[in-house]
């Protein structure tokens, strides 16, 4: 199991507009620490999500660091064309992620289209990615329940998660958008989407109800290849009519510490990982949500620390 890193979109997505030399420096160190996978911006419509205007700026200057596999967000294929307008873009970024919710409703409600509809504009933005070689992750989010509809049926989700494949992503990602996942549905959905569909897949869990660390753990243990966490615990969906503002995602430096000493990942520098969280606490003036930048690293872990 790998770490991924999304701070520098789903964890500022409900923030006010980070200053671009402020996003640059956090993504640089989102790459230091051990992390697979960062993702750096979001190609949503900058009139709607002013916190990403610059996403043509952040992709063309951010610091690449070897080994580590550049993801972006685009929504649909306008905004693959705002990528595609920067020079370079496909040796800047490896991946793309898309996204669709498990239900019409919300469908309807996030993107003004239906599934079907929402499916056929995925599929351009997925066509054109992959005839510029970069790789496309297809997410499915409200995975477990969706604010309007309530429970979703797993088979719903691998239906879903099918057809994102059938129109070429290479990846699936599983978002726990309304936090209702608890370790038992989150190690089962884990389990049936792998086991029907046969590619890496990302648990993405927010914290709604405390349960994220819990749940990324049972997800590693099912089989998840990546799990989604942003620096400080921040970020997930902003409120609206249906459902509260997320209380954050997966905290970085709290489960790199937890997956680190349970032996789930290799390869994490703890320290790094806590000078990133202070960096990113530092760019939003506030002390964030982790754990561990207040007590400290486990000591076994810690410096000088048992072994």
């Amino acid at each position: 199991m790998r770490l991924a890193e999304c701070w520098g979109r789903d964890g500022i997505q409900a923030e006010r507009p980070v200053r671009t030399e402020d996003k640059l420096a956090v993504i640089a160190a989102a790459g230091t620490f051990g992390a697979g996978r960062v993702e750096v911006a979001s190609f949503a419509r900058p009139q709607t999500w002013p916190q990403f205007a610059d996403a043509t700026e952040v992709v063309a200057r951010f610091d690449r660091r070897p080994g580590v596999d550049y993801l972006v967000y685009v929504p649909n294929l306008r905004g693959y064309q705002r990528l595609a307008s920067v020079p370079g873009f496909a040796e800047r970024v490896d991946s793309v992620l898309v996204a669709i919710a498990s239900s019409e409703s919300y469908n309807r409600k996030n993107v003004r289209r239906g599934t079907r509809e929402a499916l056929a504009e995925i599929d351009e933005v997925v066509r054109a990615a992959t005839e510029d070689g970069l790789k496309v992750i297809g997410c499915v989010g409200t995975a477990w329940s969706c604010p309007i509809e309530g429970p979703v049926p797993p088979a719903q989700v691998v239906e879903l998660v099918g057809s994102l494949l059938a129109a070429g992503a290479t990846e699936a990602m599983l978002g726990d958008t309304t936090g209702e996942a608890d370790p038992r549905t989150a190690a089962a959905l884990v389990d049936l989407v792998r086991t029907e569909c046969g590619v890496p897949l990302t648990g993405h869990f927010h914290d709604m109800r405390g349960t994220a660390l819990a749940n990324a753990i049972a997800a590693a243990g099912a089989g998840a290849d990546w799990i989604d966490c942003a620096l400080g615990g921040i970020g997930g969906h902003p409120p609206d009519e249906h459902q509260a503002a997320s209380a954050g995602n997966l905290c970085t430096e709290d489960f790199a510490a937890v997956a680190t000493s349970s032996g789930l990942v290799d390869g994490i520098d703890l320290e790094a990982a806590l000078a990133a969280g202070r960096l990113a606490e530092s760019v939003l003036g506030r002390p964030l949500l982790s754990r561990v930048q207040r007590s400290g690293l486990p000591a076994a872990r810690a410096p000088g620390g048992p072994s």
